[in-house]
């Protein structure tokens, strides 16, 4: 059975893998599987305010010792969440398919290797990387109810998927109006 660590310092959660029997040689590698909760994740909560997150959020992966004293470390995740549609604004869920692949050293951070994670203590601290690399791959203009959402009218504010209105929708922006007329003179 593998071990953790579970650390709570100042409301900020971490999770370690305890590499122990790793370290002293006597496997070639652990799996590990973490079971995150809500109480787990309350900084990812705080990041995106307005996504529901799916709970727990299972991080499953391995640590493998390398030919030249380093080690892989390779983890997984599905985390699904649910949020407003970036267009219409009705219930959206998705999925984002986590996947870390990295290298371990132990000892000190050198200036050469900033990109790979740091064994202390004997324990390899994975929540911080894949907590990062889920704010990394949040989609950052929102998601869709579906892929060919309509979204909303920009003028009455009907929802387009459900219905159908008889706006003008080619309003032009004040502030590209003057454009607008040197074009239609450009065309005349």
């Amino acid at each position: 059975m593998l071990c953790f660590g579970a650390v709570r310092v100042k409301g900020i959660f971490q999770m370690n893998v305890d590499l122990t029997r790793l370290l002293t040689g006597s496997t070639k590698g652990i799996e590990f599987e973490l079971n995150l909760t809500q109480e787990d994740c309350v900084q990812l909560t705080k990041d995106f305010p307005e996504t529901k997150f799916d709970f727990p959020i299972v991080l499953k992966g391995k640590v493998s010792l390398c030919d030249d004293g380093s080690y892989d470390v390779e983890c997984n995740s599905d985390v699904g969440f649910s949020e407003p549609c970036a267009r219409c604004a009705t219930p959206a869920h998705a999925v984002l398919n986590i996947c870390i692949e990295t290298k371990a050293i132990r000892g000190m951070k050198a200036d050469d290797e900033e990109d790979c994670l740091y064994i202390k203590n004997r324990e390899l601290d994975i929540i911080t990387p894949f907590f990062e690399q889920v704010v990394l791959e949040y989609p950052q203009y929102g998601i869709l109810c579906k892929e060919d959402c309509k979204g909303l009218c920009p003028v009455c504010g009907v929802d387009l998927n459900t219905k159908s209105c008889n706006c003008n929708k080619k309003i032009v922006d004040p502030r590209l109006a003057k454009l607008s007329e040197l074009l239609k003179e450009e065309n005349d």
